[in-house]
């Protein structure tokens, strides 16, 4: 893989906080609290999808919520585990970052 193509993918894994356990991914974002949204169109398979984290609260790390085309997905401890398997093909993968800590 060439360097910067590398570099790139390290950037983009960190953001979204990409993790691969085994035969799962883990999501774990962590991003400047002032961007809105991070979105990502990655190719799993043969089919692109899309990955969006909505940052409503202004955090920019952790999952709240956690959409997989429209089914609600467990999110446990600020992470998002999901089965590569359903990862595959065209898909729409939806979190919300965590609400921010009370002041």
């Amino acid at each position: 893989m060439p360097a910067r193509r590398k570099t790139w993918r390290t950037g983009v894994e960190g953001l979204m906080g990409l993790t691969r356990l085994g035969d799962d991914m883990r999501f774990d974002p962590c991003f400047p609290k002032d961007w809105p949204q991070v979105d990502m169109r990655p190719t799993l398979g043969l089919a692109p999808g899309t990955v969006t984290i909505l940052n409503p609260g202004q955090v920019g790390k952790g999952v709240r919520t956690a959409r997989l085309n429209r089914e609600s997905l467990p999110v446990y401890r600020g992470a998002l585990v999901v089965p590569i398997a359903r990862l595959q093909g065209a898909l729409t993968l939806e979190m919300e970052t965590a609400r921010p800590a009370a002041e």
